[in-house]
């Protein structure tokens, strides 16, 4: 189990950090359960999926994207290896975006909506380099 305020802090520097300690709360100790020991959080960002008014979190790591977000009664958790991500897109208007993660292979890629712009940018980065040392022999 890895530590909720180091956890935090990388989130914090992606997103404002009064919205992790308030609406992200639940989300941070539940990624501090599935994150495995010495998995480094290399960004994050956050928004909503179509049809939901839940805030879904996504995490790049330095192995793999973590998708999360809270429902009555437990978490809905998507993960998408490093390895398996073909590539990470975003799209922006004035003020929000989108992000679409595809996968290589047959499996489900992650979408989100509903994203601050320059929480986008960010994230956009952080996960083409993650993927991008990953691939790196």
């Amino acid at each position: 189990m890895q530590d909720q305020a180091a956890i935090a802090a990388c989130i914090g520097e992606f997103i404002n950090p009064k919205a992790v300690r308030k609406s992200l709360r639940k989300h941070v100790e539940r990624l501090a359960e599935i994150l495995h020991d010495g998995e480094e959080v290399r960004g994050a960002v956050m928004g909503m999926v179509d049809g939901s008014t839940r805030i879904r979190l996504v995490i790049v790591t330095d192995r793999r994207f973590v998708s999360l977000a809270l429902r009555v009664g437990g978490a809905t958790e998507h993960s998408i290896p490093l390895g398996e991500a073909a590539s990470v897109s975003a799209s922006t208007g004035m003020m929000q975006g989108s992000l679409m993660i595809s996968t290589t292979g047959s499996g489900p890629g992650i979408a989100l909506k509903t994203v601050t712009k320059k929480h986008l940018e960010a994230f956009t980065a952080a996960a083409n380099d993650a993927i991008a040392d990953a691939r790196q022999p």
